[in-house]
């Protein structure tokens, strides 16, 4: 028994001589169950620790196995980056650019399309960067996007994307004019390869694109066979910004070809009232041949203002409204 064990049971054994068996009874009880908390309190502490040591390899092989994967995918990953450019160069080697093929071409000859790879005809082709080969080609404006594939016999191929071509525009008449895509956004190509579309007259959105319902007209006039005939001819004149919302104000007006009538058009409804005046030139070929105007503003009128010199009024109901 130690020194303080000694001290701590001296006095129970002076007392003990006047403390009765119940109460010394009570005192060991109490002594038993402090020193029980007290082993079990250093058989936690224990536990933890062993718990602490084991688990800091484990954590440590997580974090291996994480930084592992990790490194392993961005191995993977940069040489999937650089695979493409090293087997280029080891497989096309110094094989010089010798023929360009062209696919995708519908408006635009075969041959102006490669033409634009004239720069790099002789130089070899692994040693040529896509990106300037893509730039090449999209220099010309009616190719809106572009890919290539060079194969080691020498040859280069282009596979393009080519705009589509909706109408000519021409903001005021000392302006040149341009082409409009099916965005309704101006491009300078060049005007024969689009082909018989409609003129549209008049300033655009400050957005630099063709209005939304001026783009709803060409089409419903590309898709009317009566009239997709002469697209050549039909002028479609956009209405001022200033009067656009006026009550009066004719809106859109389409020009059937040179010395033809004007057809007012309003700002909406445009689907019934193609359809309107396509069944009125069926329908009244000679009166509309020698017209000033034809108005379709109203739902189920037709007006139609004769020129000189007979200058009368005539007015045709049609079945459908408007």
């Amino acid at each position: 028994m130690t020194l303080p064990d000694r001290l701590r049971s001296r006095p129970l054994r002076r007392s003990s001589r006047r403390l009765s068996p119940e109460a010394l009874a009570t005192a060991r009880a109490k002594r038993a169950r402090d020193h029980l908390a007290r082993q079990r309190a250093r058989d936690r502490s224990r536990l933890a620790r062993e718990r602490s040591r084991h688990a800091q390899p484990t954590l440590q092989r997580a974090r291996l196995r994480v930084l592992g994967v990790i490194s392993f995918s961005l191995a993977g990953a940069i040489g999937l980056a650089c695979a493409p450019a090293f087997l280029e160069r080891a497989v096309l080697g110094q094989a010089p650019l010798e023929r360009v093929a062209v696919q995708g071409a519908r408006t635009l000859p075969a041959a102006v399309i490669a033409n634009r790879a004239q720069p790099f005809r002789g130089q070899p082709l692994g040693a040529i960067e896509t990106d300037r080969l893509r730039a090449a080609f999209l220099l010309e404006p009616w190719i809106e996007r572009a890919r290539t594939l060079r194969l080691p016999d020498g040859t280069l191929v282009v596979s393009i994307e080519e705009r589509r071509a909706i109408g000519r525009w021409r903001p005021t008449a000392d302006q040149p004019i341009e082409l409009l895509d099916a965005e309704g956004s101006p491009f300078g190509g060049a005007i024969s390869p689009a082909g018989e579309v409609p003129l549209v007259l008049g300033p655009i959105d400050p957005t630099g694109a063709l209005p939304e319902a001026a783009r709803e007209i060409l089409a419903l006039l590309r898709d009317e066979p009566r009239l997709a005939g002469q697209a050549a001819d039909l002028v479609l004149h956009l209405p001022a910004r200033a009067s656009t919302e006026a009550a009066s104000a004719p809106g859109y007006v389409l020009e059937l070809g040179p010395g033809g009538p004007r057809v007012l058009l309003g700002r909406d409804h445009f689907d019934r009232r193609i359809a309107r005046l396509a069944a009125l030139l069926d329908a009244e070929a000679a009166a509309t041949r020698t017209a000033s105007w034809i108005d379709l503003r109203y739902a189920d009128l037709s007006l139609i203002h004769i020129s000189e010199p007979t200058r009368q009024l005539a007015s045709s109901r049609m079945p459908s409204s408007a």
